[in-house]
């Protein structure tokens, strides 16, 4: 088989194998050194390929060893709120924390893809950041294991050849997932987010208004910035860390935004304007909205190369 032939087999594949492997690892960095594995090592094993599954599942197969070989090597990833205190509003920023924290993903990478009988979660609901958070927590085959089963709709026989586990192994694993997961529900999002809402908090940043931010906001309402180690919550204290943080900071003083959406829920890119006057990436704002407020708001920070927003379908500069 040549290169080109390999490629046209597994490239229908590609995307699905992607977004599996971002679910087990919580990165996309982390998940696209997987996938680029994973055909490699699909590409020299094609020959012991016997056709005793499907071309699809002897993929995942190798996915997730290939994913499972990268988290038992790495700390599993998570978000500020579950890692560290909350911060001072008054308080400076804190240095960023290389490979700790969950990375968001771009809606085009997680559409449904046609699960198997036995998935329980759709796409959006497998990457939402407090699910990932949850079975971040658990050991890596028992994240493997409910990832196979309750997302890819695996049967148990399958997952257990998978993992190379025994089928009751494989259920004991899936248990223990669905047990953290239940111990911890995530709370899902609105389905619809009204694009007044967007528009208002568009206007709030770029006017640099935090009483106007803050309107927005739900009470409990919690804003974290990876990668750095910080999160805040309640309406008080994102007040203040906006005044005199946030919005005082000389890069946050001429901001323009551009739509996208990550992981299911709506998402604003941010841009600052440099010294050259070209508006350049600060963040990828991703916005959790519950009973019509902005519940979460996780400002991915575009510091150190942590995130591309072109990733995102916006462009590097405006």
């Amino acid at each position: 088989m040549t290169d080109e032939e390999f490629v046209a087999l597994v490239e229908p594949h590609r995307r699905e194998l992607l977004a599996h492997c971002y679910r087990i690892l919580g990165g996309l960095h982390d998940a696209e050194d997987a996938l680029q594995d994973t055909l490699v090592r699909a590409w020299r094993g094609l020959a012991a390929f016997e056709g005793r599954s499907t071309l699809r599942r002897w993929l995942y197969t190798i996915a997730t060893r290939t994913s499972l070989d990268i988290a038992e090597r790495r700390r599993a990833r998570t978000l500020p709120q579950y890692e560290v205190p909350p911060g001072d509003a008054r308080a400076g920023l804190p240095p960023p924390t290389d490979g700790v924290w969950l990375e968001p993903i771009s809606d085009e990478l997680i559409v449904d893809e046609a699960p198997g009988p036995e998935a329980r979660l759709s796409a959006r609901e497998s990457v939402a950041f407090a699910f990932l958070a949850v079975i971040q927590t658990l050991p890596p085959r028992q994240r493997a294991a409910f990832v196979l089963r309750d997302v890819a709709g695996y049967s148990a026989a399958e997952t257990a050849e998978i993992l190379e586990l025994s089928v009751a192994a494989t259920n004991s694993a899936l248990q223990r997932a669905r047990e953290a997961l239940a111990a911890r529900p995530p709370v899902a999002p609105d389905a619809t987010v009204d694009p007044e809402l967007l528009a208002r908090f568009v206007a709030a940043c770029e006017q640099r208004d935090a009483d106007a931010l803050v309107a927005l906001l739900a009470p409990d309402a919690i804003l974290a910035m990876p990668p750095l180690p910080l999160w805040l919550q309640g309406t008080d204290a994102i007040r203040e860390f906006a005044r005199n943080v946030l919005f005082a900071a000389p890069t946050m003083r001429d901001q323009r935004f551009a739509p996208a959406h990550a992981n299911g829920l709506p998402a604003l890119a941010s841009y600052a304007r440099d010294a050259n006057g070209v508006y350049v990436p600060a963040a990828l704002e991703v916005v959790v909205v519950r009973g019509g407020r902005i519940a979460e708001l996780h400002a991915f920070l575009a510091i150190g190369g942590f995130i591309d927003v072109t990733r995102f379908g916006v462009p590097a500069t405006l």
